[in-house]
């Protein structure tokens, strides 16, 4: 499913968080948002995704407003892995995974081996196949983090929207949920703050500052010093990566007054 926002603008209380944003993912694309906290970043999705309405501006599915499309026929096709993962519920793993098979099942149908099968692979994509049992709540925020992807998985969706998805993963995680994520051969659009995994795992970069793009391009081409600079406030030396995969930054500790 592609996505395309044109001059997308969203206010909290009169205060214009968003300023016509123009952006798009096509063909299978793994798109990103760079910016510092506070640029609109996580704004711009949840308006995407349906928790925000926009003030201004249109959202198009596959070139459909998205306004004349249903929530239900939406999340067959877009899945979405937000921060906010706490539930007051105490559902199994496996039983949180299964959600996802939910945009596909008809009302009071149950499960299918099918189901199972789709739910049982997701689980292994992340590398939790043995937590199937567990609770949920036992679980760590980065257990809980990569719970959130693999039941995003087992959706099976055409479009995936992802808030930071390497909050409190370790490195290896981190590497590992992204490489996953790219693997998936869907459009993906997500907000990072890691510069250098943006640079290594994604096609091209929207980089906003206060509400608005301030910069968009493939990594290599917006992921310089001075772009870093203007958006961050932070010096930075840029190498390429001895693989050719994306860039690496190393960043000066800030002047202290």
């Amino acid at each position: 499913m592609d996505l395309t926002v044109k001059d997308l603008s969203v206010k909290y209380s009169e205060k214009e968080i968003v300023k016509k944003v123009s952006l798009e993912t096509s063909d299978n694309s793994f798109v990103a948002l760079l910016g510092p906290n506070g640029s609109g970043k996580s704004t711009l999705l949840r308006s995407i995704y349906r928790v925000l309405k926009p003030s201004g501006g249109i959202i198009l599915f596959d070139g459909k407003d998205s306004e004349d499309i249903s929530n239900r026929k939406l999340a067959k096709e877009m899945a979405v892995v937000s921060q906010m993962n706490n539930l007051n519920f105490d559902f199994t793993v496996k039983e949180i995974v299964m959600m996802g098979r939910t945009p596909h099942l008809n009302i009071l149908q149950s499960e299918s081996s099918k189901d199972y099968e789709i739910v049982n692979s997701a689980l292994e994509d992340v590398g939790m196949e043995d937590y199937g049992n567990r609770s949920y709540t036992s679980l760590s925020g980065g257990e809980k983090q990569r719970i959130m992807l693999a039941r995003a998985i087992a959706q099976e969706p055409k479009l995936l929207i992802l808030d930071e998805p390497t909050n409190h993963l370790d490195v290896r995680f981190q590497l590992q949920t992204l490489s996953i994520v790219k693997k998936l051969g869907i459009n993906v659009l997500a907000a990072l703050h890691d510069l250098t995994l943006a640079s290594q795992f994604c096609d091209y970069l929207y980089i906003l500052k206060d509400g608005e793009i301030d910069s968009q391009g493939k990594p290599d081409q917006v992921l310089t010093k001075e772009v870093i600079k203007r958006v961050y406030d932070i010096e930075c030396e840029i190498v390429q990566a001895p693989n050719s995969k994306g860039l690496l930054i190393s960043y000066y500790p800030p002047q202290t007054v």
